[in-house]
């Protein structure tokens, strides 16, 4: 899936993109390539999961997924969710994969 970066002309490869809508709606876009996803060792799917919160801590992935959450920077900041006070889970709004928009409920 290509993901075009901001407002320029500029696209990138990715195989899911999932935004985050902070407490003042500023909604901030997490992008995971496929060697981002290779280096932590963990599918497109399984990610999906444990953003969905469907993802059971004694599944082998989970650490690993966690560790993607915490480290992946938004395409807008130069921070990654350890970093920051918003990182909880639930303020996952839509997760891009595919051609599909996942639409959470928070």
């Amino acid at each position: 899936m290509k993901f075009k970066l901001g407002n320029t002309q500029q696209y990138i490869n990715v195989e899911l993109v999932y935004a985050i809508t902070q407490t003042n709606e500023e909604v901030e876009f997490f992008v995971c390539t496929a060697d981002i996803l290779n280096e932590y060792c963990i599918t497109a799917q399984k990610f999906i999961k444990f953003l969905q919160q469907d993802l059971p801590t004694e599944d082998p992935s989970y650490s690993s997924a966690f560790e993607l959450w915490v480290s992946n920077k938004s395409i807008h900041s130069k921070n990654n969710l350890m970093n920051s006070t918003q990182s909880e889970i639930q303020k996952v709004s839509k997760i891009f994969f595919a051609d599909e928009v996942i639409e959470l409920k928070n």
